[in-house]
C-alpha cells in the first residue's frame, strides 16, 4: 500500500463552482487500486481464520485425542448457534481449553472482532474482498485581515504598504478534518471530495486529502481502513494463541 501511494496515483485539484462560488476539491485518478490487493487481503484473512482452526486441532492433540473432521474454532451468528456448534467443534479439547474458548464469545453479539474475521473469510470464499481508495479532506486554515499589520511595540498599520518592520496580522489557525467532510470513495476520475465557502475577510485555506485503502461500503466493515482492520485481527489471533500456549497447555 505504501508503494502504491508513493507512486502518486491521485492528484488533488481545486476549482470554483460558478453557481455557488464555493471552492470544490476533486481528485484526479492516475492509477487505480491494483486488483492483486484483493487477493492479498483475502489470503491474510483466510490464514488468520485457519490459524484458529489449527489451534483447536492442536488442543485436541495436546489432550491425547484424535482430531476429527468436525473439530475447529467455532465462530457463529448467534450465541445459541455457537453453543450448538461448540459441542462438536470443541470435542476432546479438554475442559480448561473448552471453558477458555467459550469465554471468548466468538459469535455475533459477543466478540465483534471474531465475528468480523469470520464474515470476511466467508465473503472471500464467495465473492472478492474489494479494496478501494477513500479520501477525507483535511484543512489547514489561517485567519487574518489582509490589510492589517503589526509592528514593533504592538503598533498597528491598516493599509497596503506598511513599510519595513511590519508583519501581517495572523490571529489564529486550525488544522483538522472540517465539519461535515465525509470519507469519500475514489471510484471514478474527478471525484469530488470536499467543497468550502471562502469568507469575506480574506481567509486563506490549505486543503489536503488523506487517502487510505479501505473496504468497500457494501462490505461488513463499512469503509474502514484495511491496514487497521487487518492489524487488529492479527493481534486478536496472536493474543488468543499466546494465552493458550501460556495458560492452557
Amino acid at each position: 500500500m505504501k508503494a502504491f501511494f508513493d507512486s502518486k496515483p491521485y492528484e488533488l485539484f481545486p476549482e470554483q463552482d460558478p453557481n455557488t462560488g464555493e471552492h470544490v476539491y476533486r481528485v484526479r485518478v492516475h492509477k487505480c487500486v491494483p486488483d492483486e490487493f484483493s487477493i492479498i487481503v483475502g489470503d491474510v484473512v483466510h490464514n488468520l481464520r485457519s490459524a484458529l482452526d489449527q489451534l483447536v486441532c492442536g488442543l485436541v492433540r495436546a489432550n491425547r485425542k484424535q482430531v476429527t473432521g468436525g473439530n475447529g474454532f467455532p465462530i457463529m451468528g448467534s450465541r445459541k448457534s455457537f453453543e450448538d456448534a461448540a459441542v462438536g467443534k470443541l470435542k476432546n479439547v479438554g475442559a480448561k481449553a473448552d471453558r477458555f474458548i467459550r469465554r471468548l464469545k466468538p459469535y455475533k453479539g459477543g466478540n465483534a472482532s471474531f465475528w468480523l474475521l469470520s464474515e470476511l473469510d466467508n465473503m472471500d470464499k464467495h465473492n472478492a474482498i474489494v479494496p478501494v481508495a477513500a479520501g477525507q479532506a483535511q484543512a489547514a486554515v489561517q485567519w487574518g485581515l489582509p490589510f492589517l499589520f503589526w509592528g514593533e511595540g504592538g503598533k498597528g498599520f491598516l493599509g497596503q504598504n506598511p513599510g519595513p518592520g511590519y508583519t501581517p496580522f495572523r490571529p489564529g489557525s486550525m488544522f483538522g478534518i472540517p465539519e461535515g467532510a465525509p470519507l469519500v470513495e475514489i471510484i471514478y476520475d474527478n471525484c469530488e471530495v470536499y467543497r468550502s465557502k471562502v469568507g469575506p475577510l480574506g481567509i486563506a485555506e490549505n486543503i489536503q486529502v488523506t487517502l487510505e485503502i479501505t473496504f468497500g461500503k457494501t462490505q461488513v466493515t463499512q469503509s474502514e481502513p484495511i491496514a487497521g482492520v487487518l492489524h487488529r485481527l492479527v493481534k486478536l489471533v496472536e493474543r488468543t494463541i499466546d494465552i493458550v500456549e501460556r495458560r492452557i497447555l
